[in-house]
C-alpha cells in the first residue's frame, strides 16, 4: 500500500549575480585589497633570482633539496627562481642561511 504524498510548491526569489567593482586577489593566507596589491608589487629582481639559482647549482642541489634544506615550499623556491614571487625578506634570509651565501638586494 503506497501513500500518495503531496509536496508543497516552493517559490524562489530572483537572484542577481554581479561582479564586484574592485578586483580582489586571494592568497593562501588572506585577501589582498587592490591598494595592498599595488604596494606589494616588489617582484624578485633578476640578480637576486640568478644569485639563488647560482648558489643552489654551486651546491649541486635540486630545487626540491633547497626547499627541504631551507624549510620553504617547493612552490616558493620555484617562484623565486622564475621571478614570479613577490619579494619577501624573510624568505630571502632563509635561503641565505640554507645556502650559506649573502644575496644582492635591489
Amino acid at each position: 500500500m503506497s501513500k500518495n504524498r503531496i509536496h508543497p510548491i516552493q517559490e524562489w526569489d530572483a537572484v542577481t549575480l554581479t561582479k564586484s567593482k574592485q578586483p580582489v586577489v586571494t592568497t593562501s593566507q588572506h585577501i589582498i585589497s587592490p591598494e595592498e596589491q599595488i604596494e606589494r608589487q616588489k617582484i624578485i629582481c633578476s640578480h637576486l633570482r640568478s644569485d639563488v639559482q647560482k648558489a643552489r647549482l654551486g651546491k649541486k642541489w635540486t630545487q626540491i633539496e633547497l626547499a627541504a634544506k631551507s624549510n620553504l615550499s617547493l612552490v616558493i623556491v620555484k617562484e623565486i627562481e622564475n621571478g614570479s614571487r613577490i619579494q619577501n625578506e624573510r624568505e630571502i634570509l632563509t635561503l641565505e642561511k640554507a645556502l650559506g651565501v649573502k644575496m644582492r638586494r635591489r
